[in-house]
């Protein structure tokens, strides 16, 4: 990339030099080499000569060399009648050109609107590089930091559960999933390794003639809950909500301090 660049520039470079040259010409004498051409012309054809048979040669060597000069004085008279703007166009059509070539290089895309916005072809070359120089270290970055690991867990319990007088964290005995190894199976409590925002659902169900309830904490905070009265039939709740963690967070739910209380499960009927 670096050498197709250096490339671009010394060919630029050449343009720009060619611009400055003609510029110069235009303002200094504008007419200057039109009057050469013609007084070239004219020498060529009045060179005299001593035999018929060459005059008849150069006769019609000077009508085919007076056309020809003639068509020369006129290409180089428009030439050197372009203004400074004029050849400047010229210049940046070429300019185009040469970034279309460089374009397929770049692997990009390019429509009309990529230049909108740009004082010339060098910065919309230059702005398409620096893109790709950008993407390549954002996705270098993504690749390396740590969060950019996905994070998932599942659990469930399969027995039932009692309250007591004290608070419980609600442990599940199964683990579905454990993706990345924040959800600790020990403790049953969730630990945040990745910051940022997840969606966390829990369902309850109550066992017959007990008070059901339930809270997710989020270390000493309450975050939402779960309770329902007691009733002879067995009664299932969900709860869902979106948290914002840090790293360290912990995550887990607790079980009222009360014999009241109780959690219905024979095979996973309450999954975290």
């Amino acid at each position: 990339m670096e050498e197709q660049r250096s490339n671009f520039d010394k060919k630029l470079r050449k343009l720009e030099d060619r611009l400055a040259r003609a510029t110069r010409r235009d303002a200094n004498n504008p007419v200057h080499q039109a009057g050469q051409d013609q007084s070239q012309e004219e020498h060529m054809v009045t060179t005299p000569d001593d035999t018929v048979s060459n005059n008849k040669k150069n006769k019609a060597n000077e009508n085919s060399c007076n056309c020809r000069n003639k068509r020369s004085i006129e290409d180089q008279s428009s030439s050197a009648s372009l203004s400074s703007d004029e050849i400047t166009e010229r210049l940046d059509r070429l300019e185009n050109l040469m970034v279309l070539q460089l374009l397929p290089i770049l692997n990009e895309t390019l429509d009309e609107s990529t230049f909108r916005g740009l004082s010339s072809p060098t910065d919309a070359l230059y702005t398409l590089a620096q893109m790709e120089e950008i993407e390549e270290e954002i996705s270098a970055l993504r690749a390396n930091r740590p969060d950019s690991k996905k994070v998932a867990f599942s659990a469930a319990r399969t027995t039932h559960m009692f309250g007591e007088h004290f608070r419980q964290i609600l442990e599940f005995d199964h683990v579905f999933l454990n993706k990345g190894g924040h959800f600790n199976e020990e403790n049953s409590t969730f630990i945040c390794g990745v910051p940022g925002f997840y969606f966390v659902t829990f369902t309850i169900r109550s066992l017959d003639g007990y008070v059901l309830g339930a809270l997710l904490m989020k270390n000493e905070d309450h975050v939402v809950s779960i309770f329902t009265d007691a009733d002879e039939r067995n009664t299932q709740e969900t709860q869902s909500v979106i948290v914002h963690l840090e790293k360290g967070d912990h995550l887990f739910i607790m079980h009222p301090p009360s014999e009241r209380f109780a959690v219905h499960s024979d095979r996973y009927d309450i999954p975290f």
